[in-house]
């Protein structure tokens, strides 16, 4: 989950890398003895802005590094005369270079295509199993660092097998997608929502804590009931939930603390949330428990 300022500080390094070799290629060509051209070597920055950037951005950076080209050579002593040979040849690269610009950035975004479908379960929509564990890792070690709470929410749906079973393959997928993206929209932006396998999900939540946790649980819960009801699906949800006051361990850890809840909230009654926080802070002390909330009655009724 790499934040917009931390992207943004990416640009600016690779714009002050990039600058950086047009600077180092135009002093180098300038003290060259005039048989040597540096004209090729002007691909690698323009290669790094097509890998960088967008497309725009690079077309610009070949025409940079057309500048420094021409303006060395009128600027560098005892250089020549400009020929039609030399126009030619100068032609010549900046047709390469656009060429590169195209190539490199075609291949960059036919590699970033691939990694989203990897980090994309194709059916739903969220995160796959292994990305959410690599995002879990990451926020354990980020939380850790910075000293803020985390919380996971593991999500079972009841009853799913006997509908896909009596209503068929294309209404099972139906309802998986419609519960993955009503969870979405039941987060908040910063929040990761992944399907762990068949009917189970999880839901990551950065920084969140006892209350937030609840909070997300209890409205997702009152979100996949509406939806239920007005599909007849006839499906209930166990949830379970654990939050950590000062993170450590693993994703692994993490993920099976969860289920370990939902399970037992499921095998307690069905339509049940448990929730177990750990750790010691000196706000949520006080309420620091396991709970146990359950519906009276089956949310497909």
């Amino acid at each position: 989950m790499n934040t917009y300022r931390e992207r943004k500080n990416a640009s600016i390094v690779s714009a002050v890398v990039i600058v950086a070799i047009f600077a180092v290629l135009a002093t180098a060509q300038f003290y060259a003895p005039p048989p040597l051209t540096f004209s090729l070597f002007y691909l690698i920055p323009v290669g790094l802005a097509a890998w960088c950037f967008e497309k725009q951005q690079a077309l610009f950076s070949s025409l940079v590094a057309l500048i420094f080209i021409l303006g060395v050579r009128m600027t560098k002593p005892g250089s020549p005369a400009l020929s039609f040979q030399y126009y030619w040849e100068v032609l010549s690269s900046l047709m390469v270079m656009l060429g590169a610009v195209y190539v490199v950035n075609a291949l960059r975004d036919s590699l970033l295509r691939e990694q989203r479908l990897s980090k994309t379960d194709r059916l739903t929509g969220v995160a796959t199993s292994r990305y959410l564990f690599e995002m879990i890792d990451y926020e354990i070690q980020k939380a850790g660092r910075f000293g803020y709470p985390l919380s996971l929410i593991s999500i079972t749906l009841e009853g799913f097998n006997a509908v896909h079973d009596t209503m068929g393959h294309q209404t099972g997928d139906t309802l998986l997608s419609a519960m993955a993206d009503i969870m979405k929209r039941s987060v908040r932006t910063v929040d990761l929502v992944g399907r762990l396998a068949g009917d189970e999900f999880a839901v990551l939540l950065p920084g969140g804590g006892m209350y937030q946790a609840r909070g997300v649980a209890q409205r997702m819960r009152g979100n996949l009931a509406d939806v239920v009801r007005e599909n007849n699906w006839g499906i209930t949800f166990s949830m379970g939930a654990v939050t950590h006051l000062a993170p450590t361990g693993s994703a692994q850890g993490l993920v099976g603390t969860a289920e370990r809840l939902m399970h037992t909230a499921r095998n307690n009654g069905k339509n049940s949330f448990l929730h177990e926080v750990v750790g010691h802070s000196p706000e949520e002390e006080s309420l620091r428990k396991i709970d146990v909330l359950r519906e009276t009655e089956l949310i497909g009724k």
